[in-house]
């Protein structure tokens, strides 16, 4: 019912989304998280690049009303991180199991994101996300230059 349709949404948690290209009649977007605590980062089953991550995962169903597949198109993912304290936007990436196998090691993480104001940042067009795909926060090394050497710092949460 084109007057029923709704395509921005966030539950009380820290993650909205909204804007789904591809999302029709009897279809919907849901995220579930695993039960992890929000604030626990963990250093294992990450890309390379990246220092940190969620230990939270949440995984995406896109299906229709009958229970089966389908392809919503991009979408726009939010996240409201002012339970995180002071965070630079610029080492925060979305990791997306995309192969289905579990794993973050294997993936690339989603760098480009955009501040919506306060301590809202999105990751918009999104084509990752589709039906059973995990996805998480991963944190990148911030790089510190002083006047006489480099200095990293890992956001551990």
């Amino acid at each position: 019912d084109a007057s029923n349709f709704h395509n921005n949404a966030q539950g009380t948690g820290f993650v909205g989304m909204l804007n789904p290209g591809g999302l029709n009649d009897d279809e919907v977007l849901l995220w579930v998280p695993d039960g992890s605590d929000l604030t626990t980062t963990t250093t294992t089953n990450i890309p390379s690049q990246v220092a940190s991550r969620l230990a939270l995962i949440l995984r995406v169903s896109d299906a229709d009303t009958a229970g089966d597949p389908v392809d919503i198109g991009d979408v726009d993912v939010r996240f409201d991180l002012s339970g995180f304290g002071s965070v630079d936007p610029s080492i925060v990436w979305l990791l997306v199991d995309t192969d289905g196998d579990g794993s973050f090691s294997d993936e690339s993480p989603i760098t480009t994101i955009t501040s919506i104001g306060g301590d809202v940042y999105a990751f918009e067009q999104i084509s990752a996300l589709t039906n059973n795909s995990r996805f998480t926060l991963g944190f990148g090394k911030q790089k510190i230059i002083t006047n006489r050497k480099i200095t990293y710092r890992i956001h551990k949460g």
